[in-house]
């Protein structure tokens, strides 16, 4: 039995050799943790993450691996690495075989694509008589987006104008709304409600802050919540001025809205026009459109064949597809065989390592026993002498000086039992 086999055997964790096949796990092992004895590297735990790992890459494809420091054994590696052989000559002989099939899908798919191909250019043929018509239908649509654009032209260039003669229209009819609603309500103490006349008011002073009335007018504008019969003069000419307000609002917008007039009629004639053009065009892009569908049923008949060129074109290209997927899946195989056989060889490797740490430490140990040994011996020859000695000069000593010798050799034998040396020294 060799040295490596007696350590192996030593540890009753390590089995002695493996037994293949294995059961198959309930989850992948995890590889025993290598025991590199009191040299083992300042980071045991990377040493351990990395057997775990590649001992998951050899399970990866041989589920029934487990590692051991068995592996050190020549006999057992090869084993393992024969299985893996077999299994990447497996992966070459499918990998050729799926070749050979996506060739054939190859040409298969080529014929599909030149039949397409035929039928296609048969349909141009065909669709060659529709050149007038869709002509036509280019034109009128080009035409059609012509009005539209030079329409919307027309708008942006006088957005501004446009909005501003929207904008005094809604003030003027604002400015007459107020007068004949609010103002005439509290004028004329019409409110059915103190409710209602509050809300009136407060309307009618937005109004007149709105259009940049004084606040000290605005403000006078609080005597109209009276009656009429018990108004003062204050309230009476207050009243006067905001009437005087509200007019001079509705005759500055009116003049306003008069000056903008002949330049408002002549944008929306314009405008008009341009609406008219456009429904003109859609008339003519639409019967474009009719016409050029009746021409193009006649050119529909090739539609069927070309589905079915399409389908075929289609059955043959997902098949193509499938293969090579198959194909990429046994080049992953591959791959992953090629990862699994260089962590078999770095677990064999570990493997060694821990054997070889193992014998080490059992070499330390054996040396420290004897060291130990020796350092006892030592220590019983220092003592026999020193009781040797003792005993000889015993006899010579009077009774007296025998006592006083006698504790000061206890004392002296108690410093000397850690140093045979001191002891041997002494004695001579």
């Amino acid at each position: 039995m060799t040295m490596v086999d007696q350590l192996v055997a030593s540890d009753s964790s390590v089995p002695s050799s493996l037994s293949w096949p294995l059961d198959p796990p309930q989850a992948v092992p995890t590889p025993n943790v290598l025991k590199l004895g009191r040299s083992s590297p300042s980071n045991p735990m990377a040493v351990e993450t990395s057997c775990t790992s590649d001992a998951q890459k050899v399970v990866a494809v041989l589920p029934d691996f487990k590692y051991s420091e068995a592996l050190a054994q020549e006999d057992v590696f090869q084993v393992i690495s024969c299985q893996l052989t077999g299994l990447s000559t497996q992966t070459t002989e499918a990998k050729a075989a799926i070749q050979t099939d996506m060739e054939a899908a190859r040409q298969q798919v080529q014929q599909a694509e030149a039949a397409l191909e035929q039928v296609k250019e048969s349909q141009r043929q065909g669709v060659s008589q529709l050149e007038v018509k869709v002509n036509t239908l280019i034109e009128t649509q080009e035409q059609l987006q012509a009005a539209k654009d030079e329409k919307k032209k027309v708008k942006n260039e006088n957005h501004d104008d446009i909005l501003m003669g929207e904008k005094l229209r809604e003030a003027k009819s604002k400015n007459v709304a107020i007068d004949e609603g609010a103002f005439c309500c509290l004028l004329n103490g019409s409110w059915t409600s103190t409710e209602e006349r509050k809300e009136k008011l407060a309307t009618l002073k937005e109004y007149l802050q709105e259009i940049g009335t004084e606040k000290t007018l605005v403000a006078a504008a609080d005597g109209l919540m009276t009656k009429q019969e018990v108004r003062g003069d204050f309230d009476k000419m207050a009243i006067d001025s905001i009437t005087e307000e509200l007019r001079a609002k509705l005759k500055q917008v009116e003049e306003k809205l008069a000056e903008r007039a002949p330049a408002e009629r002549a944008v929306q004639a314009e405008l008009l026009g341009l609406a008219a053009l456009v429904d003109i065009c859609q008339q003519k892009a639409t019967a474009a459109e009719e016409q050029h569908k009746q021409v193009e049923v006649a050119v529909k008949g090739y539609a069927a064949e070309m589905k079915t060129c399409k389908q075929q074109l289609a059955k043959h290209s997902k098949e193509l597809q499938g293969l090579t997927k198959k194909m990429e899946t046994e080049e992953n195989k591959a791959k992953t065989l090629e990862e699994a056989s260089a962590a078999l060889n770095r677990l064999v490797d570990a493997a060694k390592a821990a054997v070889e740490k193992a014998m080490e430490a059992a070499k330390e140990a054996a040396e420290e026993k004897e060291k130990e040994a020796a350092k006892a011996e030592a220590k019983a020859e220092a003592s026999e002498a020193v009781a040797a000695t003792a005993e000889a000069t015993e006899d010579l000593e009077p009774p007296a000086k025998r006592i006083c010798t006698e504790e000061a050799k206890e004392a002296k034998l108690e410093s000397q039992v850690a140093s045979p040396a001191r002891v041997r020294i002494s004695i001579g």
